[in-house]
């Protein structure tokens, strides 16, 4: 990975399955944003509007895509669905494509697709790390010099994610606090280690 770049990682705005256990949502695989999570990701995208995007990519589950779109719109992006970046035990590999698109026209598919053993939905920590990575190498290998990229992923599939970018390893030392909405901010450098220049920030969302 060899190449000046930094990635925005964000976590999804609040869906349905980050609430009350009571409403009906809470147990799919693929739960919409509420409306507070629709107000996080217009927020976000006030955050970023002065354009300093230059790719976008996201989960291709809804509640990620959602959070992603008016970001999109406002910068003129694409978002650029990656499978390997859904989260961890999701049985299935992502929202129908078709239905995307009506959501969200702005969005395009990848050629990326997840292992047997995500499919299953029982991946072990190594397999979780060894996604982590295979997201890395492909975002590093599509994305040109001296980028900002914004990635849209999960809670806990972010903390592989972030852990791998720093090298910090597979077997967790420590828990990665990631909040809906809340931004990692990381800084690869050709001939240098990556920069970690802030972590689960919301200062958007006050």
């Amino acid at each position: 990975m060899k190449k000046n770049l930094e990635i925005i990682f964000v976590r999804h705005g609040e869906s349905y399955g980050n609430i009350s256990s009571d409403n009906p949502d809470y147990h799919s695989e693929d739960p919409s944003l509420t409306e507070e999570g629709l107000r996080q990701s217009e927020l976000l995208s006030k955050r970023f509007e002065r354009g300093y995007i230059d790719r976008l990519f996201a989960s291709p589950l809804m509640r990620a895509v959602q959070t992603a779109r008016p970001t999109a719109e406002k910068l003129d992006l694409k978002i650029q669905l990656v499978p390997d970046l859904v989260e961890v035990g999701t049985k299935f590999s992502g929202t129908d494509f078709e239905l995307l698109k009506r959501e969200t026209p702005l969005v395009v598919s990848c050629d990326r697709y997840l292992s047997a053993e995500s499919e299953s939905g029982t991946e072990t920590t190594a397999q979780s790390f060894a996604r982590a990575q295979r997201c890395l190498d492909y975002l590093f290998s599509v994305s040109k010099d001296n980028e900002r990229i914004m990635v849209v992923s999960h809670g806990t599939f972010l903390g592989y994610l972030i852990r791998c970018a720093l090298g910090l390893g597979a077997e967790p030392t420590f828990r990665l606090q990631e909040d809906n909405s809340a931004i990692t901010h990381i800084a690869f450098f050709a001939d240098d280690t990556p920069k970690l220049k802030y972590a689960n920030d919301t200062l958007h969302l006050r």
